[in-house]
C-alpha cells in the first residue's frame, strides 16, 4: 500500500503549451484564409534580405532576383502589379510594384508574421492581385498592452561577401499605453562567385568584335572591364538600414495608435549599365559614383539610392450592435524617393 502511495504522489500534472491563434479581420466565414503564414522559429530559420527570397520555401512561390538586395515574390507565375505586397493590411508605398530592380521598403527581420493569400482569397484586397497577396505584419502600431516587456535581438554574418546583419525590437506596455522600438542594419560587399561574371558565350563574342577591328570601340573597353570581373560580381553589394517607434493607446474596447519608420538603402545592380543608372534629383552622379567606389562597383555599375520616410496611424472600436463586430481604420503617409 506504502509503495502505491509514492507512485500516486510522484505523478506530474500535465502541462499544454500556449498556442496563439490570430484571426484576420475579414476571415469569417472563410472569406479570406491565407494559404500560408510564416511566423515563430518557422520564421526565423526562412529570414533572409528580400520578402521575395524569405518566401522562396513554400511551394508556388519564387523570387525576383536583381543582386543581394531585391527579391520580390513571384506567386503561381505572376509578379509585379498582380502581386500585392502589404505592410500591416496595406500598401508598402514604394515603387517595387512597377518596377522589379527596386527593392520593398520591408525588412524581414522586423516581422512578426508573413501571411501568403492565393485564389479567391485575393479578391478581400481588389480585383487588381489576380496573382497573390503577401501580408507582413510588423507590430509597431500595438493593439493590446503586452503582459510583460519583450525584446529581440538577432544578428548574423555570412563569409561570402562578408555580410553583416543585425535587427532588434523592444515591446513595452504600461497601463494604458503600449510602445514598440524597431531597428535593423545590413552591410554586405560585392559576393564572390566562380570564374568570370560574363558567361563564355558572350565573351567569346566580345572577343569576336575585337579582332574584327571595326569601330566598336565602346564594345572593346566592355570586354576589357568583363575580362577584370572575375571571382567577384560587380555591383552586388548593398547597404541597408532603418526603424521605427510606435505607440498605441489601448482602451477597453478601443485602440488608438501612431508609428513614423525610416528605410534607407543603397544597392547595385549586377549586370545593369551604367546607361541604366537610378539617380535622384538632389544627388549628382559624381556622389553616386564615390559611393559605388567605396563597395568596389566598376564605372559601369548602376547603383539604387532609396529613402522612405512613412507616418501610419491606426484606430479600432469593437461595436456591440448595428450589426457590426469592430470597425477599423488605417492611413498611411509616405514620403519616399
Amino acid at each position: 500500500y506504502s509503495s502505491g502511495t509514492h507512485a500516486q504522489e510522484s505523478i506530474v500534472e500535465p502541462t499544454l503549451e500556449e498556442v496563439i491563434v490570430n484571426g484576420h479581420p475579414l476571415s469569417a466565414e472563410g472569406l479570406a484564409q491565407p494559404f500560408a503564414v510564416l511566423d515563430g522559429d518557422e520564421l526565423r530559420r526562412a529570414q533572409a534580405p528580400s520578402i521575395g527570397e524569405t518566401l522562396t520555401r513554400l511551394p508556388s512561390v519564387h523570387s525576383t532576383s536583381f543582386g543581394q538586395a531585391v527579391g520580390r515574390p513571384v506567386i503561381r507565375g505572376l509578379g509585379g502589379a498582380r502581386v500585392k505586397v502589404l505592410e500591416d493590411r496595406i500598401d508598402t508605398l514604394d515603387a517595387s510594384i512597377t518596377s522589379p530592380d527596386h527593392a520593398t521598403t520591408i525588412d524581414p527581420f522586423i516581422s512578426e508574421s508573413i501571411e501568403v493569400y492565393m485564389g479567391p482569397s485575393t479578391l478581400v484586397y481588389g480585383s487588381g492581385a489576380s496573382g497573390g497577396v503577401v501580408d507582413v505584419h510588423t507590430g509597431r502600431i500595438p493593439h493590446t498592452i503586452p503582459e510583460k516587456t519583450s525584446a529581440r535581438l538577432e544578428v548574423r554574418g555570412e563569409d561570402n561577401s562578408n555580410r553583416r546583419t543585425a535587427a532588434g525590437r523592444i515591446d513595452a506596455g504600461t497601463d494604458l499605453f503600449a510602445f514598440h522600438v524597431d531597428a535593423f542594419y545590413r552591410d554586405a560587399d560585392d559576393y564572390d562567385i566562380p570564374g568570370f561574371a560574363e558567361s563564355s558565350r558572350l565573351r567569346a563574342l566580345e572577343e569576336e568584335a575585337e579582332h574584327e577591328g571595326d569601330e566598336h570601340g565602346e564594345e572593346h573597353a566592355e570586354h576589357e572591364e568583363g575580362d577584370e570581373a572575375r571571382g567577384t560580381l560587380p555591383g552586388s553589394y548593398l547597404e541597408t538600414y532603418g526603424g521605427a517607434v510606435g505607440a498605441s493607446y489601448v482602451g477597453d474596447t478601443s485602440f488608438f495608435g501612431m508609428s513614423v519608420s525610416r528605410y534607407e538603402s543603397n544597392y547595385g545592380l549586377p549586370g545593369h549599365s551604367h546607361d541604366h543608372h537610378h539617380e535622384d534629383d538632389d544627388h549628382s552622379e559624381g556622389e553616386h559614383d564615390d559611393e559605388g567606389e567605396e563597395h568596389g562597383a566598376g564605372e559601369g555599375t548602376a547603383e539604387l539610392d532609396m529613402e522612405q520616410t512613412r507616418v501610419d496611424l491606426g484606430w479600432g472600436r469593437q461595436l456591440s450592435g448595428a450589426g457590426l463586430e469592430s470597425i477599423n481604420f488605417r492611413v498611411g503617409y509616405n514620403d519616399y524617393s
